[in-house]
This record gives structure tokens, sequence and C-alpha cells, in this order.
């Protein structure tokens, strides 16, 4: 029989793997069509209108019930991390997966989980074994094999690829933490308007007198409309559980963009970057199988502190 402990446990993995596939699925959808669009239209332009659509679909939730609760944010410093990082990966992951084949994207994207269980150690304060420090090193590895610098000139889109990772780890532990004392549609609330000042104050100094053609018109609503349920899904996979857990089902990802990428964009994984995926998944999925094992453990040993102590409670006199 499972302990109480160990079932909740069990329920809250499956409620965010379920919210995860979500974001997977709105998130490789959100990318494609942003691939789509006209080469002249500005990312910034994506940026801000994914961010208008999340200010335009989360303010009535936020004016409803206990208003004073819904606009009270915790954490002001990490929050502040949180909003610069967030703004930074959406900017640079789109960049990037407009500037590079779609399977090369999605595959430089599988290091993600491996900077997100590295900031993890700075930042959730998550211990590692070395076992798990040679994984990660793996995962690395996997990333130059996609890569390949020995054959390839530097490519910008490619760094800035590498750079919405390191954003997007950095924004995911934080928002770990946020959810610990915030609801979601808080976090997501202050993240849009972050992101809609921001784009909207570079778009006014850098570009303006951006045209937009009429065919991106009609998309980006749609781009920010499906970013915003992309974001929502993957807040609530981390209220359920640790970013551990959920950065190793992006690799679902794959399955997505490669099909998309051959079908609408011609566009063949080179084979270094099938091999550096499948060294990134291998180590990810191990190092996984770890956290997996040890979380098993850590239940089994509170269920035993309940019990021992519920014993005890039943021993004293009365």
């Amino acid at each position: 029989m499972k302990s109480p402990v160990m079932k909740n446990s069990h329920i809250n993995q499956k409620l965010s793997l379920f919210w995860v596939i979500g974001w997977v699925f709105f998130f490789s959808t959100s990318v494609t069509l942003a691939k789509k669009l006209d080469p002249s239209t500005p990312t910034l332009i994506i940026v801000f209108i994914r961010s208008l659509f999340g200010l335009i679909s989360i303010c009535p939730l936020m004016l409803r019930g206990n208003r004073r609760k819904n606009f009270r944010f915790q954490d002001v410093k990490v929050s502040i991390v949180k909003m610069i990082s967030y703004f930074s990966a959406i900017t640079c992951t789109y960049y990037a997966y407009r500037s590079l084949p779609l399977a090369t994207a999605t595959a430089i994207g599988f290091s993600g989980p491996i900077f997100i269980t590295s900031f993890s150690i700075f930042i959730l304060k998550e211990k590692i074994p070395s076992e798990k420090w040679l994984l990660l090193i793996l995962g690395y590895l996997g990333v130059l094999v996609i890569i390949d610098p020995t054959t390839i000139k530097f490519s910008t889109s490619i760094l800035i690829s590498v750079l919405a990772n390191i954003f997007a780890a950095i924004s995911v532990n934080t928002t770990k933490i946020l959810t610990n004392k915030n609801q979601t549609k808080t976090i997501i609330f202050y993240a849009n308007t972050f992101n809609f000042l921001c784009s909207s104050i570079l778009l006014l100094l850098f570009l303006p007198e951006t045209k937009v053609d009429s065919k991106s018109l009609y998309t980006l609503p749609i781009i920010g409309t499906i970013g915003v349920c992309s974001s929502y899904c993957y807040v609530q996979s981390l209220k359920y559980s640790k970013p551990s857990f959920v950065a190793p089902f992006e690799y679902t990802r794959l399955v997505y963009a490669i099909p998309v990428g051959v079908i609408f964009f011609s566009e063949y994984p080179k084979l270094n970057t099938i091999i550096g995926s499948l060294v990134i998944i291998f180590a990810t999925t191990l190092f996984t199988r770890f956290k997996t094992q040890e979380k098993m453990k850590k239940d089994i040993t509170d269920f035993s502190l309940i019990k021992e102590s519920s014993l005890k409670n039943q021993n004293l006199p009365h």
C-alpha cells in the first residue's frame, strides 16, 4: 500500500507531466508559426504581440476575486531576475528558431534541461553527486556535437540559441521559487507586463518605422494567443514538480520538429544533429532516473518517520 506522501507525489508528477506536454504542443506550434512569418518582420514584434495578448488574456483573471491578493507579488528581487531572464529567453528563442533549421534549433534547445539542472545547483541549492556531474558533462558534449565547431563557421544564430537556453534555465529556476509564494496568474501577469514594456520601448527606440505585411497581421495574434497558453502550461508544470523532473520531457519536441521541418520547410536533420540529440537525451534520461530514485527514497523515509511518530503517540499514556 502506498503511503499518503508517495501517493501525493505520484499525483503531482502526473499533473506536472500533463502540463508540460501541453507546453510542448503550444511552444512548438508557436515557434513554427513564427518561422513562417515574413523574414522582414522583427522578432521584437513577435515578443510585443505575444505579451500584449498575454495581458489581454490574464487581466480578466487578475480582476476576478481578491484583487489585492492577485496583484500582490512576493520576492521582488527574484521576480526581477525572472522577468529579465524570461524576456531575454523569449527574444533569443524566437530569433534562433527563425534563423536556424527547425530540427537544429530544437536539438540545441535540448541543452535546456542540462542548463536548468546546472543552474538549480546555485539557485535552488540542489546537491549534485559526482556521477551526475559526469552526465551533465556528457550532455554538454552532445551540444558540441550538434554545433560541430570544427566544421562550421561562427554563427550568431547558434550562439543566440545557446544563450536562449541559459536565460531560460535562469527563468525556470526562479519561477520555481516564485510558485511557492505566488499564484500562477500573478507570475504570468507581471512577466507579460515586463515583456510588453521592454519590447515597446525597444521598438520605439530602434525600429520606429517597422511595417508588418498583411499575412503576418493575421498570424501574429495566433502566435500571441498560443504563446500565452505555452507560458501558463509551463508555470503550472513547475507548480507540481521540480525543474529537474519537468525538463527531460522537453525532448518530445523532436518528434514534432523533424516532420514539421521536413514537410513545411524542406529541412532535413544532419547526422551530427541526430547523434548529438541522442547523446543529450541519453545523459538526461539517466540523470532523471537518478532523481526519481532519490525522490522515492526520500518519500519512503518520510513515510517511515510519520509512521514511527504515530506509533510513539499511540504508546503515550493518556
